[in-house]
């Protein structure tokens, strides 16, 4: 959950604007990521961008899978229904599901 917090702190800071180079980004990510780890383990910036390689990929199926319930749009249903329909297709389409991720798409929502 702290990567995902991570990049959207980073990501959304508009004093640094989308022109930075991967290099600076990265390293941003990574001073974010150690000054709020309460582990006390010390992540690589390589690391750090494997790890957000396999949530972002999660998070793309994740929210094809959102847009596909919503475009459904089933009367008489509620968040939850949502989210419970959202999960079962993930579950289905992504064989060897990393449900770890799972909470990062309530963290991340829209990436």
């Amino acid at each position: 959950i702290l990567l995902c917090n991570t990049w959207l702190q980073v990501s959304r800071d508009p004093s640094v604007g989308g022109d930075q180079s991967r290099d600076a980004y990265w390293g941003r990510m990574k001073e974010h990521y150690d000054v709020h780890s309460m582990s006390g383990i010390d992540r690589s910036e390589r690391s750090l961008r494997s790890r957000w390689s396999t949530i972002n990929s999660d998070c793309q199926r994740w929210a094809a899978c959102q847009k596909a319930v919503d475009k459904l749009n089933p009367s008489g249903t509620n968040e939850d229904d949502r989210v419970s329909g959202i999960s079962y297709m993930f579950i289905i389409l992504v064989v060897g599901v990393r449900s770890a991720n799972l909470l990062c798409f309530n963290v991340v929502p829209h990436c």
